[in-house]
């Protein structure tokens, strides 16, 4: 096994430009650790499948 590179990747999306990110799924784990390495981070939830829905169909 090898261990998960998580703050590397986030701090290189961040070093290329990225500040949105988006969790999909139930609970907001990744999303608290995103905002533990960048605060200003925007991010947004999608919980539940229709809410996919209606993110896909404003896109």
């Amino acid at each position: 096994t090898s261990c998960v590179q998580w703050n590397n990747t986030v701090k290189f999306m961040l070093n290329d430009g990225i500040d949105t990110f988006y969790e999909i799924g139930h609970g907001k784990v990744l999303s608290g650790m995103v905002k533990r390495i960048e605060r200003r981070a925007n991010i947004s939830n999608i919980g539940d499948f229709e809410s996919v829905l209606a993110y896909a169909s404003n896109s």
